[in-house]
Parts: C-alpha cells; structure tokens; sequence
C-alpha cells in the first residue's frame, strides 16, 4: 500500500491537485524572434512593430519574462514596480554597445530589492541594442 500512495502522490504533483496537466512554456528561439517580427512587421505601425521588436530581443537576451516589462492593463501600471523611461540607460546615445534595465521588481526577486540587468550587443538582426536590428 505505501508503494501505491506514493505513485498516488507522484502523480498529483505532476498533474497538480484538480488532475491537469501543468502547461508547458517553449523558450523562445532566434528564428522564433523572426517570426513574430515578421508577424509584427504585417499588423500595424513602424512604430509599434519597433518598439514590440525592442521589448521581444531584450526579454530575450536579457532572460527577462515579458511579464517584467510590460504590462497587461494600463490601469494596473505602477511605476515604483513597472519600467518607465528611467528604467532603462545606454552607454551611448548614439551607437549603443550595452543597456542596463534596472527592475524594481521580478519573480525570481522575492524580496523586492529590485535589480539590475545588462544586456551587450551583438552583430545581426537580433541585436537589442543595434540600428540595424530596429531598422531591418
């Protein structure tokens, strides 16, 4: 019987108390990056297409979680929790090699002390800091 109750046990931990099955999250990938530019680049402005590119290749880059830049609703934005213009600094203004993000939360900050996270450049389309990534 106690082999049972552990099997039991084993399968609700991996299915989760109510029987589902805990939904996978696939990290993103480099070609997965150019398909949503490619998708972006389709629906709307320059402007938002640039600026959800920015956004995509720092989460990426920087191994941030969306949910750590953006916001769902604009009624929940906070800006001692939420990154504003401040939040972010470049060591030139007008050929970038790095970014700091300064976080004033995360989910893997449970103390709320808030961190820094640089991101360098790269050469290519994918680069989060590179004309060449906002303009291609």
């Amino acid at each position: 019987m106690p082999r049972l109750k552990r099997i039991i046990k084993g399968q609700r931990r991996i299915r989760g108390q109510q029987g589902k099955v805990p939904r996978q999250k696939r990290p993103i990938t480099p070609a997965i990056l150019r398909q949503m530019r490619a998708y972006w680049v389709g629906i709307g402005s320059d402007y938002k297409c640039t600026m959800l590119w920015a956004i995509a290749v720092t989460c990426f880059f920087g191994f941030m979680r969306a949910e750590e830049l953006v916001v769902s609703n604009a009624k929940n934005f906070d800006p001692k929790k939420h990154l504003t213009f401040d939040s972010v600094a470049a060591d030139s203004r007008a050929e970038p090699t790095l970014i700091q993000v300064s976080l004033h939360t995360s989910k893997t900050d449970p103390y709320g002390r808030g961190m820094n996270v640089v991101v360098w450049g790269e050469q290519g389309m994918t680069c989060a800091q590179s004309r060449q990534c906002l303009t291609n």
